[in-house]
């Protein structure tokens, strides 16, 4: 995998499973919300990161690598499945992944601009959802939350409006196709 792609999925994928505080959710977010078999239409395509490549097709993401012997490598790094289904709502999408503890979580897409975005919830979150949406965890394992019922598509709207997922993974850039992880 070409270096800046392997650090990027590796970086979110180290946040994802070691973040300060996980948050887990009993269902997939929002419930009610319409599920969509294919990745966001504004997402296909090839993207160039820093020194590598990611092609998104309708159901994968997939890194495009050149090793230290000149072959071409490509990776899997994400496929829609039981265990990854994403949510519309409006021009909002919900990325929702099945965790080993059988709790979901949950990241934003959205665009903003000539940008998409990718956010998944931060430590400021725990704050937001209780004084947006009144949600407060069912359970606290150390630095994990656990929710327990179903958060509707209006909930999540207003949570969104409200500041909700304040950290951005990814930013997608719609007019030079190049993608970069601004928090890292």
């Amino acid at each position: 995998m070409v270096p800046g792609i392997k650090s990027l999925l590796v970086i979110f994928a180290v946040v994802f499973l070691s973040s300060c505080i996980s948050y887990y959710f009993e269902h997939p977010v929002p419930y009610d919300a319409k599920t969509v078999n294919e990745m966001p239409k504004i997402l296909i395509g090839e993207w160039q990161g820093d020194g590598g490549k990611l092609i998104v097709n309708n159901n994968q993401w997939i890194s495009v690598d050149t090793d230290s012997n000149g072959i071409t490598v490509s990776k899997i790094e994400y496929a829609l499945s039981d265990s990854l289904i994403i949510k519309r709502d409006d021009k909002r999408y919900f990325f929702n992944e099945l965790n080993s503890n059988g709790f979901w979580s949950v990241y934003l897409g959205c665009q903003s601009d000539n940008l998409f975005l990718i956010k998944r919830l931060a430590k400021a979150d725990s704050l937001i959802l209780k004084n947006s949406i009144g949600l407060l965890p069912d359970s606290v394992l150390g630095n994990d939350f656990y929710y327990g019922g179903k958060l509707t598509k209006q909930a999540m709207q207003k949570f969104v409006d409200d500041g909700g997922f304040s950290d951005t993974l990814f930013r997608f850039n719609l007019q030079t196709r190049t993608m970069s992880q601004p928090n890292f």
